[in-house]
């Protein structure tokens, strides 16, 4: 299962419960619960998806891009609209890098952005709507934390957390410059270190926290506990605050999913 919100439009995706090897794809507003299923052409497990619109033309004709994202699958490229209610192949747009399989991506101002890798450069690459086509905006030549997450920060920027798999480990905040020039830079916006910070992600196996960037330079983030329970809190310079437990569960009754959960901003946009 993954979601992606856009406009507080949560474009969803699951695996079919017989053939788990393809992806249903639907629309949904959770404040309206309004609920539409997109026809769809042949999804595999090496597809990622977005959502987004042209800047440039009225509000309300979402699309939707499904493109393959790994070395093992045809690099295709493909965008439904949602007026049309048709999907159409891009021939001249191509995605050459991989995808980190838990990264699903962040939707601003209409457009899509990844944190991907290509042999040992990391870098976030975008999908412009507009214009329908992938670009590299943002070069990191190292990384030097295990775990990176990229998220949404005052509506129209990008934040970039940081964390080592250590226990505790310092957490670090990232904040994107304007998106809309060519080469998008990030400043560090604060760090936060004590002794009782958590290991949002100890083990590989377990799902990758859901964060959020609060006023004040707080955290508020959510993240599983040896995949038997959620903990929900929020973090700053004073350490960890809030902690809130969810119920617990034996292991073996947990189906481990890549992502916690995801952040919604509710919205009364109709459905396309």
């Amino acid at each position: 299962m993954a979601m992606v919100q856009c406009d507080g439009l949560m474009l969803c995706v699951w695996s079919d419960k017989k053939y788990f090897m393809f992806h249903n794809i639907a629309l949904w507003n959770p404040l309206t619960r309004n609920f539409n299923v997109v026809k769809h052409k042949l999804a595999r497990m090496g597809d990622n998806f977005g959502i987004g619109y042209d800047v440039n033309k009225p509000r309300g004709n979402y699309k939707i891009l499904m493109f393959s994202a790994n070395h093992y699958c045809e690099a295709v490229v493909e965008i439904y609209e949602c007026m049309s209610k048709s999907w159409r192949t891009l021939v001249d747009s191509k995605f050459d890098s991989e995808a980190y399989p838990w990264d699903h991506g962040v939707s601003i101002v209409g457009n899509m952005y990844w944190l991907v890798k290509k042999k040992t450069i990391n870098y976030i690459v975008a999908f412009d709507f507009s214009v329908e086509t992938f670009k590299d905006i943002c070069f990191f030549h190292h990384l030097p934390y295990d775990n990176n997450y990229l998220g949404c920060f005052d509506g129209d920027k990008l934040s970039l957390l940081q964390q080592n798999q250590d226990y505790p480990s310092t957490i670090e905040v990232w904040v994107s410059g304007n998106l809309a020039v060519g080469n998008v830079t990030f400043a560090k916006y604060f760090s936060v270190s004590s002794s009782d910070l958590p290991a949002f992600h100890y083990l590989t196996f377990w799902a990758h926290p859901v964060y959020c960037i609060a006023k004040h330079e707080h955290i508020i983030t959510w993240y599983t506990m040896f995949s038997t329970c959620l903990i929900i809190c929020e973090i700053d310079d004073g350490g960890v605050s809030n902690p809130f437990v969810t119920a617990q569960h034996y292991w073996d009754d947990c189906i481990v999913t890549f992502s916690c959960g995801y952040v919604y901003k509710p919205s009364l946009v109709p459905l396309p």
